[in-house]
Formats: C-alpha cells, sequence, structure tokens
C-alpha cells in the first residue's frame, strides 16, 4: 500500500500528461487478469503449432506489456548467438526458455516475439497476439514479430524452417489485414544485421509476395 500511497500522492501535484502516466501505471501494477487469449485456429490448418503452455509455465508480467490494438506490420528475426540446428523438442524448448529468461532480465513482460519458427518448422506460440510485442526499439506499435532460431549470418535456414515461415508471415498478414508488403527484417527498422544475411533474402522475397499480393477483401 505504501506504493500505492504513494502514487496517489504524486496524482495530486503532477498535472495533465504526467498525471495521466502515473495513473496509467498505477493501475497496470494492479492488473491480475491476462486480457482474452487470441485463437489461432487460423494458424494450425497444416502447421506443427505449439502452444504457448507446452513449453513454458512461466506467467506474463501482463502490467509491463501493452494492449494491441491493431497490425499495419510484420517483422522477423533471428536469434543469433550460436548455430542451432537441433530438432529435438527438448532442445528448442530449453532454447525458448533462455530467450525468455533474457528477456525478463531486461524487465519484459514476457518473451518478445509473437511466434518462433524452429529448424524442423514447428511454429510455437510465444507472447499473446493480445499484446504488442518487444523486439524492435521504438518500432513495436502496430508491429508482429516472429523469430527463426538460429543464427543466419553464419548458417542457412533449412528449406522446411523457409515453408513454415512463409505460411505464418502470410497468414498473419491476411488475419490482420497487413498490406502494401509490410513485411520487414530487423535491420530495415533498427541497426541490426539481425536476421542475418542468409535469411534476410527470403524476408525480401516473401515481403515481394506480399506486395505482389490482391488486396484483402473487407
Amino acid at each position: 500500500m505504501q506504493r500505492r500511497e504513494f502514487l496517489e500522492k504524486m496524482l495530486l501535484t503532477v498535472p495533465g500528461a504526467c498525471m495521466a502516466s502515473l495513473a496509467a501505471h498505477a493501475a497496470g501494477e494492479e492488473q491480475e487478469h491476462p486480457l482474452p487469449a487470441v485463437d489461432l485456429d487460423f494458424l494450425a490448418d497444416g502447421l506443427a503449432l505449439v502452444p504457448r503452455s507446452d513449453w513454458t509455465d512461466t506467467d506474463p508480467v501482463y502490467w509491463r506489456m501493452r494492449a494491441a490494438g491493431k497490425y499495419e506490420r510484420l517483422t522477423v528475426h533471428h536469434s543469433g548467438a550460436r548455430v542451432k540446428r537441433s530438432a529435438k523438442r527438448v532442445d528448442v524448448v530449453a532454447q525458448l526458455d533462455a530467450v525468455l529468461t533474457s528477456h525478463r532480465q531486461r524487465r519484459y513482460g514476457d518473451i518478445g516475439y509473437h511466434f518462433v519458427v524452429d529448424y524442423a518448422g514447428r511454429v510455437w506460440e510465444g507472447r499473446s497476439l493480445a499484446y504488442e510485442g518487444a523486439h524492435v526499439a521504438h518500432e513495436n506499435r502496430e508491429n508482429l514479430a516472429v523469430m527463426v532460431l538460429g543464427n543466419y549470418e553464419t548458417q542457412d535456414p533449412s528449406i522446411r524452417q523457409l515453408s513454415a515461415l512463409r505460411t505464418v508471415v502470410t497468414r498473419l498478414c491476411r488475419r490482420f489485414k497487413i498490406e502494401h508488403g509490410a513485411v520487414y527484417g530487423h535491420r530495415d527498422l533498427g541497426a541490426s544485421v539481425c536476421p542475418g544475411r542468409r535469411l534476410y533474402p527470403y524476408v525480401r522475397a516473401i515481403r515481394a509476395l506480399q506486395s505482389a499480393a490482391k488486396p484483402t477483401e473487407t
């Protein structure tokens, strides 16, 4: 209660936008329930889609995350660091747990990516689509995040990875009406080599396909 009393006193002494910001923060700290989950049935057909509950029982810190209003773009990443070619579920779970732990240590509310594609072509659910991701500095608003496990500066993506990535991106763009080829690599939006020189050409190819696609009907 001491923190709440402090915030209430601050609300009496600060004006305008500052007061709104503090009020939102106070409300966020007391949020106990997550936003309703987004149905992923539109992704599941023909994909090896692994729900979040299958790889972690760590609950997100909901008050640290911002609700997603809509999505108008999508960014592809790689995990970087070590080469990752293992198709074993136990290895992928360990890799995802390491990413989640790293992001939580940075004070993220959850893993920053909405979906992760492993070397075997499985698609793992990360952060709920109900929330904005945390993956490109100052560019997270209305921006979906798909990460490909591996370091694509030094390794090549597998055929199954590329097929799953194209399917996921295509279906997400269709579901959220992301048009005009608004599909990016991290390097397009920030100072980074991500998603690596051996994956980025495929991201550009997917973007070109999306740009050539017919506009989504409403």
